[in-house]
């Protein structure tokens, strides 16, 4: 019975309905750039895990890829988190181009298409993740982000 609530809570705490201003911000804070939609894969990963998400909530414009990366805890088990999360990122960006928040171009780039942005109480997460768009990936093509954080493959 136990077993049962901790998956419960894992299910509506991890909802991709609850999560998806998180992405939303991400994009709309991030400039468009070819096959920036390899990006939503670490949006939730770093944004959800409480390490990363301290450090990209409190990030300055001085903060980049290389700070983030010289806190070991911010990308411990990144990789595992990704897998973990990889499921409910394509729920949530399918769930986003269908309601046309976003916009799937033919370079494999999301472009948000809206100005208002999605109501949201996840205020730190949303923070974090624009945070994580405008500056930490902000002057770093795709490949250099996945290599530095030591991710070989999705």
């Amino acid at each position: 019975m136990k077993k049962d609530r901790i998956y419960y809570y894992i299910t509506l705490t991890r909802s991709p309905i609850i999560l998806a201003p998180v992405v939303g911000a991400f994009y709309k804070a991030l400039p468009n750039s070819p096959k920036n939609i390899l990006l939503s894969y670490l949006v939730l990963p770093l944004v959800l895990y409480p390490p990363s998400q301290k450090f990209l909530s409190k990030a300055r414009s001085t903060s980049n890829l290389r700070t983030f990366c010289n806190y070991q805890d911010n990308i411990l088990g990144l990789y595992q988190r990704v897998n973990e999360f990889k499921t409910t990122t394509n729920q949530i960006v399918n769930d986003l181009i269908s309601k046309q928040y976003l916009k799937l171009c033919d370079d494999l780039s999301i472009e948000y298409c809206k100005d208002d942005s999605m109501p949201s109480k996840l205020e730190v997460e949303i923070k974090s993740a624009q945070n994580l768009a405008s500056i930490i990936f902000k002057s770093h093509d795709i490949p250099s982000i996945y290599r530095q954080l030591g991710i070989v493959k999705l």
